[in-house]
């Protein structure tokens, strides 16, 4: 199953036919994952998660590890730093580690500790990097 019902109606992910990378909820990463196109991730990845489009946590989706992604949005669990555009913590989310994002949104009963900074991203190529030349 792609998205739970709970998370069809609340997840807001463009909406278009793009290509979907899923990672299923059995499957363990040890290393980093890149990916040009959408990545929902409903196993678990322990290293370095970037996604030049949007990201997925599931429900039963883990990180361990920074993230870096155009939109991220996450109904399971991460443990990192993350640097993104637009972040979105569903109220099932939990996550942390700092975030740099230009919009966050967070549901009630989202759990999140960490720093946060809203509005200073400029480059989402790497978690933890914003490049002041242009």
């Amino acid at each position: 199953m792609l998205l739970s019902n709970n998370e069809k109606k609340r997840s807001k992910d463009q909406g278009s036919h793009q290509e979907l990378t899923i990672i299923g909820k059995d499957c363990l990463i040890k290393g980093d994952l890149s990916s040009d196109k959408p990545v929902r991730l409903d196993g678990k990845v322990i290293g370095l998660v970037k996604v030049e489009e949007s990201l997925i946590v599931g429900s039963e989706g883990v990180i361990e590890g920074d993230v870096a992604a155009k939109h991220v949005i996450i109904f399971g669990k991460v443990a990192g730093n993350i640097t993104s555009e637009k972040l979105e913590i569903r109220a099932e989310g939990k996550v942390l580690g700092n975030i740099d994002s230009k919009l966050i949104e967070m549901e009630a009963g989202a759990h999140y500790v960490g720093e946060m900074k809203i509005g200073a991203s400029e480059d989402v190529s790497e978690p933890g990097v914003i490049s002041l030349n242009k």
